[in-house]
Protein backbone atom coordinates (compact mmCIF):
# COMPACT_ATOMS: atom_id res chain seq x y z
CA UNK A 1 0.00 0.00 0.00
CA UNK A 2 1.06 3.44 -1.00
CA UNK A 3 1.81 6.18 2.20
CA UNK A 4 3.81 8.98 2.10
CA UNK A 5 5.60 9.92 4.78
CA UNK A 6 7.76 12.91 5.94
CA UNK A 7 11.74 12.54 6.31
CA UNK A 8 13.26 13.67 10.11
CA UNK A 9 13.50 16.90 11.03
CA UNK A 10 16.92 16.28 11.68
CA UNK A 11 17.59 16.58 8.35
CA UNK A 12 18.04 19.80 5.89
CA UNK A 13 15.01 21.12 3.96
CA UNK A 14 16.48 20.52 0.92
CA UNK A 15 17.63 16.98 1.56
CA UNK A 16 13.57 16.78 2.96
CA UNK A 17 12.39 18.14 -0.36
CA UNK A 18 14.48 15.72 -2.79
CA UNK A 19 13.48 12.82 -0.63
CA UNK A 20 9.66 13.45 -1.18
CA UNK A 21 9.96 13.89 -4.43
CA UNK A 22 11.49 10.70 -5.05
CA UNK A 23 8.29 9.31 -3.34
CA UNK A 24 6.32 11.44 -5.12
CA UNK A 25 7.85 10.07 -8.86
CA UNK A 26 7.78 6.65 -7.52
CA UNK A 27 3.95 7.10 -7.00
CA UNK A 28 3.54 8.34 -10.19
CA UNK A 29 5.80 5.65 -12.09
CA UNK A 30 4.13 3.08 -10.07
CA UNK A 31 2.57 -0.19 -11.87
CA UNK A 32 -0.26 0.10 -9.31
CA UNK A 33 -1.14 3.76 -10.91
CA UNK A 34 -0.09 3.19 -14.91
CA UNK A 35 -2.82 0.09 -14.61
CA UNK A 36 -5.39 2.20 -12.32
CA UNK A 37 -5.11 4.85 -15.11
CA UNK A 38 -5.35 1.99 -18.21
CA UNK A 39 -8.54 0.73 -16.48
CA UNK A 40 -10.02 4.33 -17.17
CA UNK A 41 -8.25 4.17 -20.66
CA UNK A 42 -5.75 6.24 -20.26
CA UNK A 43 -2.47 6.20 -21.29
CA UNK A 44 -0.68 9.48 -20.72
CA UNK A 45 3.20 8.79 -19.29
CA UNK A 46 3.33 12.65 -17.62
CA UNK A 47 1.84 14.29 -14.53
CA UNK A 48 0.18 16.58 -16.91
CA UNK A 49 -1.39 14.00 -19.56
CA UNK A 50 -2.41 12.20 -16.56
CA UNK A 51 -4.25 15.22 -14.74
CA UNK A 52 -6.05 16.60 -18.48
CA UNK A 53 -7.53 13.09 -19.12
CA UNK A 54 -8.47 12.67 -15.52
CA UNK A 55 -10.40 15.90 -15.77
CA UNK A 56 -12.99 13.96 -18.11
CA UNK A 57 -14.31 12.04 -15.75
CA UNK A 58 -15.11 14.87 -13.16
CA UNK A 59 -18.94 16.55 -13.17
CA UNK A 60 -19.04 18.84 -10.67
CA UNK A 61 -20.93 20.77 -12.69
CA UNK A 62 -25.15 20.65 -12.78
CA UNK A 63 -27.20 20.81 -15.86
CA UNK A 64 -28.58 24.32 -14.67
CA UNK A 65 -24.29 25.25 -14.88
CA UNK A 66 -24.17 24.78 -11.27
CA UNK A 67 -20.93 23.85 -9.35
CA UNK A 68 -21.45 21.80 -6.68
CA UNK A 69 -19.57 20.48 -3.83
CA UNK A 70 -18.00 17.33 -4.39
CA UNK A 71 -19.53 14.43 -2.52
CA UNK A 72 -23.19 15.71 -4.35
CA UNK A 73 -21.86 15.60 -7.62
CA UNK A 74 -23.71 13.94 -10.20
CA UNK A 75 -22.20 10.31 -10.81
CA UNK A 76 -20.22 9.68 -13.77
CA UNK A 77 -21.63 6.56 -15.72
CA UNK A 78 -17.99 5.11 -16.88
CA UNK A 79 -17.02 5.36 -13.02
CA UNK A 80 -19.85 3.61 -12.21
CA UNK A 81 -19.50 0.76 -14.35
CA UNK A 82 -15.91 0.03 -13.30
CA UNK A 83 -16.58 0.88 -9.71
CA UNK A 84 -15.55 -2.75 -8.43
CA UNK A 85 -12.71 -2.85 -10.92
CA UNK A 86 -11.35 0.18 -9.80
CA UNK A 87 -11.66 -0.20 -5.78
CA UNK A 88 -9.01 -2.44 -5.71
CA UNK A 89 -6.43 0.14 -7.03
CA UNK A 90 -7.58 2.44 -4.34
CA UNK A 91 -6.35 0.43 -1.70
CA UNK A 92 -3.09 -0.04 -3.74
CA UNK A 93 -2.50 3.85 -3.77
CA UNK A 94 -3.77 4.42 0.42
CA UNK A 95 -7.16 5.69 -0.05
CA UNK A 96 -9.11 3.20 2.14
CA UNK A 97 -6.30 1.64 5.02
CA UNK A 98 -4.13 4.62 6.51
CA UNK A 99 -5.68 4.64 9.98
CA UNK A 100 -2.85 3.92 12.53
CA UNK A 101 0.20 6.49 13.45
CA UNK A 102 3.46 6.03 12.20
CA UNK A 103 5.06 8.76 14.60
CA UNK A 104 4.38 7.38 17.96
CA UNK A 105 5.74 10.34 19.97
CA UNK A 106 3.70 12.80 18.45
CA UNK A 107 2.85 16.08 20.47
CA UNK A 108 0.77 18.06 18.53
CA UNK A 109 -3.09 16.86 16.46
CA UNK A 110 -4.15 18.28 13.38
CA UNK A 111 -7.76 18.05 11.86
CA UNK A 112 -8.43 18.81 8.47
CA UNK A 113 -11.90 19.83 7.79
CA UNK A 114 -14.67 18.52 5.47
CA UNK A 115 -17.91 17.26 5.90
CA UNK A 116 -20.06 17.90 9.24
CA UNK A 117 -20.07 14.13 10.10
CA UNK A 118 -16.71 13.52 9.10
CA UNK A 119 -15.82 16.49 11.34
CA UNK A 120 -17.42 14.51 14.09
CA UNK A 121 -15.62 11.43 13.50
CA UNK A 122 -12.03 12.84 12.92
CA UNK A 123 -12.64 15.12 16.57
CA UNK A 124 -13.66 11.03 17.93
CA UNK A 125 -10.59 9.46 16.65
CA UNK A 126 -8.70 12.71 17.76
CA UNK A 127 -9.86 11.73 21.48
CA UNK A 128 -9.03 8.29 21.21
CA UNK A 129 -5.14 9.24 20.52
CA UNK A 130 -4.98 11.80 23.01
CA UNK A 131 -2.52 11.31 25.20
CA UNK A 132 -0.38 13.00 28.24
CA UNK A 133 2.51 14.09 25.52
CA UNK A 134 -0.45 16.14 23.18
CA UNK A 135 0.06 19.96 24.02
CA UNK A 136 -2.76 20.73 21.85
CA UNK A 137 -5.63 19.78 19.50
CA UNK A 138 -6.31 22.18 16.30
CA UNK A 139 -8.83 21.73 13.76
CA UNK A 140 -8.08 23.85 10.76
CA UNK A 141 -11.51 24.65 8.59
CA UNK A 142 -12.86 27.37 6.19
CA UNK A 143 -16.62 29.17 6.57
CA UNK A 144 -18.14 26.95 4.05
CA UNK A 145 -21.56 26.50 5.10
CA UNK A 146 -23.25 23.13 5.81
CA UNK A 147 -25.86 21.54 3.92
CA UNK A 148 -28.98 20.23 5.05
CA UNK A 149 -28.23 16.82 4.16
CA UNK A 150 -24.45 17.22 5.87
CA UNK A 151 -26.16 18.57 8.95
CA UNK A 152 -28.89 15.46 8.84
CA UNK A 153 -26.14 12.79 8.96
CA UNK A 154 -24.20 14.71 11.88
CA UNK A 155 -27.51 14.82 14.17
CA UNK A 156 -28.61 10.88 13.13
CA UNK A 157 -24.68 10.17 14.23
CA UNK A 158 -23.79 12.51 17.44
CA UNK A 159 -27.35 14.21 17.89
CA UNK A 160 -28.69 17.59 17.25
CA UNK A 161 -26.48 20.47 17.72
CA UNK A 162 -26.33 24.44 16.29
CA UNK A 163 -23.71 24.59 13.84
CA UNK A 164 -24.40 26.97 10.02
CA UNK A 165 -21.04 26.41 8.84
CA UNK A 166 -17.53 23.93 8.77
CA UNK A 167 -15.74 25.87 11.51
CA UNK A 168 -18.99 25.79 14.07
CA UNK A 169 -19.66 22.10 13.42
CA UNK A 170 -15.38 21.63 15.06
CA UNK A 171 -17.18 23.66 17.85
CA UNK A 172 -19.75 21.68 18.36
CA UNK A 173 -17.59 18.75 18.09
CA UNK A 174 -14.98 19.68 20.42
CA UNK A 175 -17.71 20.63 23.24
CA UNK A 176 -19.25 17.70 22.57
CA UNK A 177 -16.06 15.38 22.83
CA UNK A 178 -13.47 17.24 25.00
CA UNK A 179 -15.86 17.90 27.95
CA UNK A 180 -15.61 21.84 27.09
CA UNK A 181 -17.37 23.89 29.49
CA UNK A 182 -18.78 26.93 28.65
CA UNK A 183 -17.18 29.08 30.56
CA UNK A 184 -13.28 27.76 29.21
CA UNK A 185 -14.57 29.33 25.99
CA UNK A 186 -12.42 31.90 24.86
CA UNK A 187 -12.54 33.71 21.18
CA UNK A 188 -9.98 35.63 19.22
CA UNK A 189 -10.72 37.27 15.74
CA UNK A 190 -8.99 38.73 13.39
CA UNK A 191 -9.34 40.45 9.53
CA UNK A 192 -7.58 39.34 6.97
CA UNK A 193 -7.77 38.15 3.41
CA UNK A 194 -10.45 36.00 3.08
CA UNK A 195 -13.44 35.55 1.15
CA UNK A 196 -15.52 35.75 3.89
CA UNK A 197 -13.76 39.20 5.10
CA UNK A 198 -12.96 37.57 8.74
CA UNK A 199 -10.65 35.02 9.79
CA UNK A 200 -11.04 33.86 13.78
CA UNK A 201 -9.25 30.91 16.16
CA UNK A 202 -11.48 29.61 19.13
CA UNK A 203 -9.46 28.74 21.76
CA UNK A 204 -10.85 25.69 24.74
CA UNK A 205 -9.55 24.38 27.43
CA UNK A 206 -10.74 21.72 29.39
CA UNK A 207 -9.98 20.54 32.97
CA UNK A 208 -6.88 18.92 31.95
CA UNK A 209 -5.46 21.92 30.45
CA UNK A 210 -5.30 20.65 27.43
CA UNK A 211 -5.69 23.57 24.62
CA UNK A 212 -8.43 23.00 21.67
CA UNK A 213 -8.23 25.44 18.99
CA UNK A 214 -10.21 25.94 15.87
CA UNK A 215 -8.40 27.67 13.31
CA UNK A 216 -10.78 29.55 10.93
CA UNK A 217 -8.18 29.83 8.04
CA UNK A 218 -7.70 32.94 5.64
CA UNK A 219 -7.30 32.47 1.60
CA UNK A 220 -4.64 32.93 -0.38
CA UNK A 221 -7.33 33.54 -3.32
CA UNK A 222 -9.68 36.23 -3.97
CA UNK A 223 -12.59 34.77 -5.38
CA UNK A 224 -12.05 31.10 -3.23
CA UNK A 225 -12.92 29.48 0.31
CA UNK A 226 -9.22 28.73 1.94
CA UNK A 227 -7.44 25.53 0.23
CA UNK A 228 -5.91 22.60 2.30
CA UNK A 229 -2.78 24.97 1.37
CA UNK A 230 -3.88 27.44 2.99
CA UNK A 231 -5.43 26.11 6.00
CA UNK A 232 -2.07 24.12 6.83
CA UNK A 233 0.19 27.08 5.63
CA UNK A 234 -1.80 29.54 8.03
CA UNK A 235 -1.24 26.69 10.94
CA UNK A 236 2.42 26.38 10.11
CA UNK A 237 2.90 30.11 10.44
CA UNK A 238 1.23 30.34 13.95
CA UNK A 239 3.27 27.77 15.40
CA UNK A 240 5.61 30.01 17.86
CA UNK A 241 7.38 27.23 19.55
CA UNK A 242 8.17 24.76 16.47
CA UNK A 243 11.50 23.07 17.55
CA UNK A 244 10.28 19.08 18.33
CA UNK A 245 7.37 19.62 17.00
CA UNK A 246 5.83 16.18 16.18
CA UNK A 247 2.07 16.53 14.44
CA UNK A 248 -0.52 13.82 14.10
CA UNK A 249 -2.73 14.70 11.26
CA UNK A 250 -6.34 13.21 11.22
CA UNK A 251 -8.38 13.53 7.96
CA UNK A 252 -10.55 10.96 6.30
CA UNK A 253 -8.78 8.02 4.81
CA UNK A 254 -9.20 8.53 1.20
CA UNK A 255 -7.64 11.98 1.83
CA UNK A 256 -4.13 10.87 4.05
CA UNK A 257 -1.93 11.19 0.67
CA UNK A 258 -3.26 14.05 -1.17
CA UNK A 259 -3.07 16.05 1.41
CA UNK A 260 -0.03 15.12 2.51
CA UNK A 261 1.52 16.81 0.20
CA UNK A 262 0.06 20.14 1.36
CA UNK A 263 1.09 19.86 4.40
CA UNK A 264 4.36 18.92 3.40
CA UNK A 265 4.72 21.86 1.32
CA UNK A 266 3.29 24.48 3.56
CA UNK A 267 6.34 22.82 6.47
CA UNK A 268 9.17 23.30 3.91
CA UNK A 269 8.40 26.58 2.53
CA UNK A 270 7.68 28.07 5.59
CA UNK A 271 11.32 26.80 6.87
CA UNK A 272 10.44 25.81 10.18
CA UNK A 273 12.77 23.65 11.30
CA UNK A 274 11.95 20.93 13.66
CA UNK A 275 8.89 19.89 12.40
CA UNK A 276 7.85 16.27 11.74
CA UNK A 277 4.65 14.97 10.91
CA UNK A 278 2.25 11.78 10.56
CA UNK A 279 -1.14 11.48 8.38
CA UNK A 280 -4.06 9.49 9.66
CA UNK A 281 -7.40 8.47 8.15
CA UNK A 282 -10.48 8.51 10.89
CA UNK A 283 -11.86 5.29 10.13
CA UNK A 284 -10.84 2.42 11.64
CA UNK A 285 -10.18 -1.34 9.55
CA UNK A 286 -14.03 -2.45 10.30
CA UNK A 287 -15.65 0.72 8.70
CA UNK A 288 -13.88 1.01 6.00
CA UNK A 289 -15.85 1.83 2.88
CA UNK A 290 -16.78 -1.28 0.35
CA UNK A 291 -16.68 -1.15 -3.46
CA UNK A 292 -20.10 -0.80 -3.28
CA UNK A 293 -20.53 2.16 -0.84
CA UNK A 294 -17.44 4.44 -2.14
CA UNK A 295 -18.42 7.90 -4.01
CA UNK A 296 -16.65 7.01 -7.45
CA UNK A 297 -16.58 9.96 -8.26
CA UNK A 298 -14.49 11.71 -5.21
CA UNK A 299 -11.89 8.96 -5.32
CA UNK A 300 -10.91 9.81 -8.51
CA UNK A 301 -11.00 13.07 -8.02
CA UNK A 302 -8.96 12.16 -4.97
CA UNK A 303 -6.32 10.43 -7.24
CA UNK A 304 -6.30 13.83 -9.88
CA UNK A 305 -6.01 15.67 -6.28
CA UNK A 306 -2.84 13.94 -6.02
CA UNK A 307 -1.21 14.12 -8.84
CA UNK A 308 -1.92 17.82 -8.99
CA UNK A 309 -0.45 18.57 -5.62
CA UNK A 310 2.52 16.87 -7.25
CA UNK A 311 3.19 19.08 -9.79
CA UNK A 312 2.71 22.42 -7.57
CA UNK A 313 5.30 20.27 -5.12
CA UNK A 314 8.01 20.19 -7.62
CA UNK A 315 7.49 23.68 -9.44
CA UNK A 316 7.87 25.21 -5.67
CA UNK A 317 10.60 23.16 -4.21
CA UNK A 318 11.83 20.88 -6.97
CA UNK A 319 14.24 23.62 -7.85
CA UNK A 320 15.58 24.01 -4.50
CA UNK A 321 17.43 20.18 -4.39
Amino acid sequence: MLRFYMPSSSEVKEKRAKELISQFDAFINSSELRDYLKALDINSNTPEGMLRDLDRYEERMTESGQIVEAQNAPLNKVLEEKRHLLYPYYGKLGLLNINKPKLNDYNHIVLLGGTANSNFDKTECAKLHLNNNVKDVSALACFRPISLKEREKAYTNYGQMEFETEVGSFVSAFTHFFDIKEEQKQAKEWFERNLNKCSSMRVFYNERKTVFRVFASPSLSLDARASTYDTCEDYVKRLSNHNDCKILVITNNQYCNYQFIPFARAILKCDKEGIDMDIIGCTDDNDITSADDYNTGMYCGDIKNMIREIIIFKEELGTKV
